[in-house]
């Protein structure tokens, strides 16, 4: 049987490879969340902080693609 830390390394996200420093960001963070916060309050802490940067990432990505054309 398999500890709970294997298992929870398992279910947990990858961090993305490549040159993006966000998605890497994105990645830790999400794995903090999952691995190693004990409390249900520091996971909704957590949890609103990967939901404020995803938000700010697609932000800036329409900002982008709006001054790309």
């Amino acid at each position: 049987m398999a500890s709970q830390k294997e298992d929870r390394k398992h279910q947990s996200l990858p961090v993305v490879s490549g040159n993006s420093k966000l998605s890497n960001l994105r990645g830790r963070v999400w794995n903090v969340i999952d691995n190693t916060t004990p409390t249900l309050a520091s996971k909704v802490t957590l949890f609103a902080c990967y939901v404020n940067i995803n938000d700010v990432h697609k932000k800036t990505s329409k900002v982008i693609k709006k001054l790309s054309l």
